[in-house]
Formats: C-alpha cells, sequence, structure tokens
C-alpha cells in the first residue's frame, strides 16, 4: 500500500486525505514560496474585480485547482468541486469531493 506525507508531518494511506491536504497546502502557499518546490502552491490573488463578481471569480479559480491538482494523477482519483461559497469579501469556503468521499469544509482568504 502507497503512503502519503500530508503537510502536517502524518503519514496516511489514504489517497482521498492526501488530496484534500493538497487543497489545504495549495491555497496557503504561493508558487517559489517553498524553495525547491516551484510546482506547489496556487497563485489566488485576485485584482481588479468588482464586489458583484467576486464569487464567479472565486469558483473559477477553485475550478482551476481542482483541474491542477488532478492533472497530478493519471488515473484513480475523481475529483469534484461539491460547494464554493464566498463568506465575506475576504474569506471562502469550499468543499471537495474525492473519489466519493466529501472533505470536511476548506477555509481560505482570498487576497493572501
Amino acid at each position: 500500500m502507497k503512503k502519503y506525507l500530508l503537510s502536517t508531518g502524518k503519514v496516511t494511506e489514504k489517497l482521498e486525505d492526501y488530496v484534500v491536504d493538497l487543497f489545504k497546502l495549495y491555497l496557503t502557499v504561493n508558487p517559489n514560496d517553498i524553495p525547491g518546490a516551484s510546482g506547489i502552491g496556487f497563485d489566488f490573488t485576485i485584482t481588479q474585480a468588482f464586489k458583484a463578481d467576486l464569487s464567479r471569480e472565486v469558483e473559477s479559480r477553485v475550478g482551476r485547482l481542482v483541474q491542477t491538482i488532478q492533472d497530478q494523477f493519471k488515473t484513480g482519483v475523481t475529483i469534484e468541486l461539491t460547494s464554493c461559497e464566498l463568506i465575506d469579501e475576504q474569506l471562502a469556503r469550499i468543499v471537495v469531493t474525492v473519489n466519493k468521499k466529501r472533505s470536511e469544509e476548506i477555509e481560505f482568504n482570498v487576497y493572501d
């Protein structure tokens, strides 16, 4: 059985937990923040978006992140964006489903 290293330093054999951890990591790290690991991170910075368009912009970017993480796995992983909501003008909350296992809510700042 494969083992996966989580960003917390723990190890899991559950691919679904690893993929959810990747979302948390990618949403808190920008590309090139980790020396030698330029492929980790996602530039989520939103500029020049009107307040009325912010929810749609966040959902679009999260959709691209889903595709970015999905592309890392050739087969055996199905990732779906289950929900995406804007809590306020700075915070968003998503839930993803990985291989039919629903994640807990993942909150992140859309400007950091």
